[in-house]
């Protein structure tokens, strides 16, 4: 058996029409072919193996995912108190081969505007918006209720929602 994968040729000796090819994974994304041909046939046989079914794809996963946008709540926007109960949350992934839906979390802490320590914080489920799982733009989504995470005194100072995400590709990348 002959092949050739990322520019280099490969044999292998087959016994009983089994045989072992290794291949090192490139470290650059994108689809790579592994073309398999036979090889030292007996004179005048003829390989008649179509090539599209002895090609096959490895799919390289080798960025993480990332947030391309937040659509809501947008940046410095004010969340009214009547609105607390449930907070949309709106955001893109970028990723170029394949998001992962389980595990993607919404992670949130409330704090006031001039102290890094939260004073409430929990984690959501998020989920896509649509059936896409790859490109620049995935919308995904999740609903927060920080009704009553604080006692209303807290209200009376400014306060600060952080939000960030965390799950993984289905390379099980995490994001970045």
């Amino acid at each position: 058996i002959s092949g050739r994968f990322n520019g280099k040729n490969i044999r292998s000796i087959s016994e009983n029409g089994s045989f072992t090819i290794d291949v090192a994974m490139p470290s650059v994304s994108g689809e790579h072919a592994l073309v398999l041909a036979l090889d030292n046939l007996p004179t005048n046989a003829n390989d008649m193996t179509d090539p599209d079914e002895a090609t096959i794809w490895f799919v390289v996963d080798a960025t993480s995912p990332s947030i391309s946008e937040v659509i809501a709540p947008r940046l410095g926007a004010t969340l009214s108190l009547d609105s607390l109960s449930d907070v949309l949350v709106e955001f893109r992934i970028q990723e170029e081969i394949s998001m992962q839906q389980e595990g993607l979390m919404l992670n949130w802490q409330v704090r006031r505007v001039d102290s890094d320590m939260p004073l409430a914080e929990g984690m959501v489920g998020a989920e896509f918006s649509d059936s896409r799982n790859s490109g620049n733009a995935i919308p995904a989504h999740g609903l927060i209720d920080l009704s009553n995470v604080l006692p209303m005194e807290a209200y009376e100072d400014q306060l600060v929602l952080d939000i960030w995400v965390i799950g993984q590709d289905s390379a099980g990348i995490a994001f970045s």
